[in-house]
């Protein structure tokens, strides 16, 4: 469907509908044209009839049946009006021809029940033939006839064949004169019409128009300057002051969401140091675990010199042995408190680093506390996996996320404690699933659990930040997406990456 605007439009339509009307109007008036043509032709027919049919029955009385005198008499109608002039006896016997058409033409427009019934009637007949686009006559006349020197009367009919070309060539071109003058007139009217409804209307709709488009492209101080004061005029007043409503209404909810973004911002750094807290405070148990052994070695070290010192058994090669043990000890707890120091500090730019590496570094961290608690972690992730973001706090989403696995383990009292780790390329995509075989999740909390404070533990256990932040960290700060559903022997969760080309 074609579609026009609004100021082609309307002088298209008024177009139309005034050559719709033009086009009625002529049919009408050619039909009216036609019909007043045939009326007057027949009128003057039956007038050129009676004058003719008068002269011949003076002629044939006066010098009888003579040719060249009816000739001479008919020859002044045959140039003006008639095609042809036919006398027939009462018989229907042709006694004189006079025509400029064929003996067929002639034979096609003679009508025989009508000359006898104007013979029987002797009363003139005038016909218009529309099919035939002329007017025929059929009068009766008196035709004297000899008889030695008795003269006698006779009737005959004096049939006259009418050329009306000429008079319908007239109407027609005054009729189409008129369509023409009339068109014309229309098409004046058009032009004046659509320039006035553009200079009063449609140049004011078209900044309207074009106001109404940049409102839904969100330029909502657009106004439309108007100097009149019509109808139309208080229309774009009230998108005027519309606008302006909805500009005033857009800075207002401007602010509002930007003061929400700020406090969304404040809330979600509060509650990501509220989880570091959480996960510094499980730290510092790991820590504790890790520096357990190297502390009891230290000590052995110690009370060592010291016995020997006391025997005086205490060799220069004893000291220089036992000082290269405590270094190495001292160095392992160093490197500890590093790698913890390294876990907790912010990134503040993004990195591309292999999925196994991160997942390793948690779990180096976590195996003491978690071997203590006869909890076995099974990794299978392939080397090749690589990901693009927050190298610390997606640790800290898998550390969430191993933790709470755990707690499930030791809470189900779950007598085989695994935990797997698997991660796989699929397509487009990095998939990473932590799983344990801790029962699942209630289905009726499922939906809910990574819901700000939101936590299944009991009082003072849990804070309910854990999975909040790790959806944010991931979804929000990493464009991918963590689901959790239950396994078949406990809870997974599965956390995605799109891949994206490398340039």
């Amino acid at each position: 469907m074609i579609r026009l605007p609004l100021k082609l439009l309307l002088p298209l339509m008024m177009f139309l509908i005034g050559l719709s009307l033009t086009a009625l109007q002529t049919f009408v008036q050619m039909k009216i044209a036609y019909s007043d043509m045939a009326q007057e032709e027949q009128r003057e027919a039956r007038a050129t009839g009676s004058r003719l049919a008068n002269g011949i029955m003076v002629e044939v009385a006066e010098r009888g049946f003579n040719r060249q005198g009816l000739v001479t008499l008919t020859a002044p109608y045959i140039a003006d009006n008639l095609d042809q002039t036919v006398l027939y006896d009462q018989r229907l016997k042709k006694r004189f021809v006079n025509s400029v058409v064929g003996s067929k033409a002639m034979q096609e427009s003679f009508d025989r029940s009508l000359a006898f019934k104007v013979l029987n009637e002797q009363f003139a007949l005038v016909e218009y033939l529309d099919d035939k686009q002329k007017i025929v006559g059929y009068f009766p006349i008196d035709l004297p006839v000899s008889k030695g020197d008795v003269r006698s009367k006779d009737v005959g009919v004096l049939y006259l064949d009418f050329d009306i070309s000429k008079a319908l060539e007239k109407t027609r071109y005054r009729v189409v004169n008129i369509a023409a003058m009339n068109l014309s007139i229309v098409i004046v009217m058009v032009a004046v019409l659509s320039v006035m409804l553009y200079y009063l209307f449609i140049r004011r709709l078209d900044k309207l128009h074009k106001a109404t488009q940049q409102m839904t492209q969100g330029e909502f101080e657009s106004e439309v300057v108007c100097k009149n004061s019509d109808e139309l005029a208080e229309v774009i007043d009230t998108f005027n002051a519309m606008s302006r409503q909805m500009h005033a209404f857009r800075v207002s909810m401007q602010q509002q969401v930007d003061q929400a973004v700020m406090q969304r911002t404040q809330q979600s750094k509060m509650l990501i140091h509220q989880s570091r807290l959480a996960s510094m405070g499980e730290m510092i148990g790991n820590i504790a675990h890790q520096w357990r052994q190297p502390l009891n070695a230290l000590s052995l070290i110690i009370q060592k010199l010291q016995i020997f010192s006391q025997r005086q058994k205490l060799s220069p090669e004893q000291v220089d042995a036992s000082v290269e043990k405590a270094t190495q000890l001292i160095q392992t707890m160093s490197r500890t408190i590093d790698d913890f120091r390294d876990f907790f500090r912010p990134d503040k730019s993004k990195d591309r680093f292999t999925l196994k590496e991160v997942v390793q570094n948690v779990i180096d961290m976590v195996f003491i506390g978690f071997k203590h608690e006869h909890i076995e972690i099974i990794v299978e992730i392939d080397p090749r996996c690589e990901i693009e973001g927050y190298k610390n706090e997606f640790s800290q989403v898998i550390l969430n996320l191993v933790n709470n696995s755990r707690d499930a383990l030791i809470e189900k009292g779950v007598t085989s404690k695994k935990i797997w780790i698997r991660g796989w390329e699929e397509e487009n995509k990095t998939i990473l699933k932590v799983s344990d075989n801790g029962r699942g999740i209630p289905v009726q909390i499922i939906d809910r659990i990574f819901e700000p404070y939101f936590t299944t533990k009991e009082a003072g256990k849990g804070s309910g930040i854990g999975l909040y932040m790790s959806k944010m960290i991931i979804e929000e700060n990493m464009q991918g997406t963590i689901t959790a559903v239950n396994g078949t022997q406990g809870a997974e969760f599965s956390i995605c990456f799109i891949k994206e080309e490398r340039r």
